[in-house]
């Protein structure tokens, strides 16, 4: 991702958002994948997602909703980790 992207509903950008940690983070500057429940696919959305449906009702798919729920807190998934296998898997001759 480059840079930040506003809300095109709100205009509001960047977006700052604090953790449960405590920490700040600013949304619109990234993305975040979620694994389906079954581990056949990954959902990718903007990190705004979470202002989409906190601000503006926007409902993502049952199975992103699903996978986000059935992950919770669960540090046994890694997005870096999945990436580098699927490139692997689609470019590997």
């Amino acid at each position: 991702m480059r840079g930040y992207h506003a809300c095109e509903f709100c205009s509001k950008a960047p977006l700052p958002h604090v953790l449960k940690s405590g920490k700040q983070v600013w949304l619109g500057s990234a993305e975040i994948w979620i694994p389906s429940t079954d581990g056949s696919l990954v959902y990718a959305a903007p990190d705004l997602v979470y202002h989409y449906v906190t601000a503006h009702q926007y409902r993502p798919p049952d199975g992103f909703i699903e996978g986000v729920i059935a992950s919770g807190d669960s540090q046994n998934w890694n997005a870096e980790s999945e990436s580098e296998r699927r490139l692997q898997a689609a470019f590997s001759g």
